[in-house]
């Protein structure tokens, strides 16, 4: 998965930065503060999640919640 930023609305974009993992589906969601969460699903059916430390600014890792999605 990749991605690219704005420092804030209307401004220029960053450079093209590459996610680690492999998600089969991603979604994504701006919160009221302004950070972007990132909820994805991996082969297994394992749900992964991320989100920016800060509007605009850094990521956190990925980290995996217990269970499997299954339709």
């Amino acid at each position: 998965m990749w991605h690219r930023s704005q420092a804030f609305p209307g401004g220029g974009w960053s450079s093209w930065e590459r996610f680690d993992g492999a998600l089969s589906q991603v979604a994504a969601q701006t919160n009221a503060d302004g950070r972007v969460e990132l909820f994805g699903v991996d082969g297994s059916g394992g749900v992964w999640h991320r989100s920016q430390t800060s509007p605009g600014g850094d990521w956190s890792a990925w980290d995996r919640f217990d269970g499997v999605l299954r339709p």
